[in-house]
């Protein structure tokens, strides 16, 4: 910068000074530009300069030529001054972070730098193990949830300088979707199980479903899913399915086996003649159990017994003792077999909701199933 004064006076000094709130400061005084600063005029040619080393962003200011002469009311300060503008890197991020696309990481400053300068970048504070730049951009081709991270950049050699960190978030779809809390092997009917569903997605699961194998609404919604007072009906494979804003993931299947025991009772009884009830088992069943089937005529007060696919066993008096009427069938080995020669205990023992029939007989639509030989006035389900 050159200054001129009048003629008829004398400069004394010349130097280099901030101006703030009407007050002088010597930049050479300035302890925050101590051992950064060099500033120097040159009364012969009339010039001063200033050089500002490790430029910070708190180094930005307006910077004046101050002028001191022989008169002492003669003091002349530079009005306009000299404005410096620090800018510090930056980066910016360019595409949409989520899996898959490709993002663009640039990083910018407004000043002037020499020519084809090198960048080089950090992530978490690390540098990157990627060779720098020669241009100002890391490309991510494509961006993977390990991405993920605070970025920042710096020109080579001036890695002191570098920019703020930018933290990049990667979206992506739900992963490692799985069920926690597997079922035990066999759960008894009547039991209860719980079932957890986990997954990591960005952002968060939104929403848990379940779903039961050939069945094609969801069963259930929530992470957890609780299954109380099981009967064979909930038997099967079940899986969860994660869902955030960038995708959908379903689990592996678990499966809910109950203690082997009978599965379905299909048939009615019905009077002499029909075809008989069927008893299907589809678990391996463990010990001996004993199917009972019955039915009771009111009018001549006496049990009827199903033996042989005919209801020709009957008690005419109610209260006479049948112990001989069962028949256990050994299960250990078998499976899914279809049995039609099953007894039960006396009438009077059953408990079940029974239904009129046009001959004055009742129709059970149940069986009782006991681990064995039921004792007199037992009931088994």
């Amino acid at each position: 910068m050159r200054y001129t004064h009048p003629s008829n006076l004398t400069v004394q000094n010349a130097f280099w000074c901030e101006y703030v709130s009407g007050t002088v400061q010597p930049v050479l005084q300035s302890k925050n530009l101590m051992g950064r600063v060099g500033a120097k005029c040159e009364l012969e040619t009339k010039r001063c300069s200033l050089r500002i080393t490790n430029l910070r962003r708190s180094d930005g200011s307006r910077y004046h030529c101050r002028v001191t002469t022989n008169v002492d009311v003669h003091k002349w300060l530079g009005a306009e001054g000299t404005i410096l503008s620090v800018t510090d890197l930056k980066v910016e991020l360019v595409g949409a972070a989520t899996e898959g696309n490709d993002v663009r990481l640039v990083c910018k400053t407004s000043c002037y730098l020499s020519s084809s300068p090198t960048y080089s970048w950090k992530k978490n504070g690390e540098p990157l193990e990627k060779e720098p730049t020669k241009n100002n951009e890391l490309l991510l081709h494509p961006v993977s949830r390990e991405d993920g991270g605070r970025y920042s950049c710096a020109v080579k050699g001036h890695e002191d300088l570098s920019s703020a960190e930018v933290e990049l978030d990667v979206r992506y779809p739900p992963k490692n979707t799985r069920v926690l809390g597997a079922p035990p092997a066999e759960i008894p009917e009547g039991g209860s199980v719980t079932l957890s569903c986990s997954s990591d997605a960005n952002p968060p699961v939104q929403n848990y479903t379940w779903f039961k194998e050939n069945v094609t609404s969801p069963v259930a919604a929530g992470q957890n899913f609780t299954i109380i007072s099981i009967t064979f009906s909930d038997k099967g494979s079940y899986h969860c399915q994660a869902r955030n804003d960038v995708g959908v993931q379903n689990s592996a299947a678990v499966e809910i086996s109950l203690d082997p025991t009978v599965e379905s009772l299909l048939g009615v009884f019905c009077p002499a003649g029909c075809s008989a009830p069927e008893v299907k088992v589809r678990e391996r069943p463990y010990g001996i159990y004993s199917f009972f089937f019955y039915r009771w005529d009111p009018l001549l007060a006496r049990i009827c017994f199903q033996e042989n696919n005919r209801y020709d066993v009957c008690e005419d008096d109610g209260s006479n003792q049948r112990n001989s009427v069962y028949q256990s069938l050994d299960l250990n080995a078998i499976q899914h077999d279809v049995y039609h020669t099953l007894f039960t205990r006396r009438a009077s023992a059953h408990t079940e909701q029974q239904s009129q029939v046009p001959s004055g007989e009742s129709i059970y639509q149940n069986v009782n199933v006991g681990p064995q030989k039921p004792g007199l006035g037992q009931h088994y389900k």
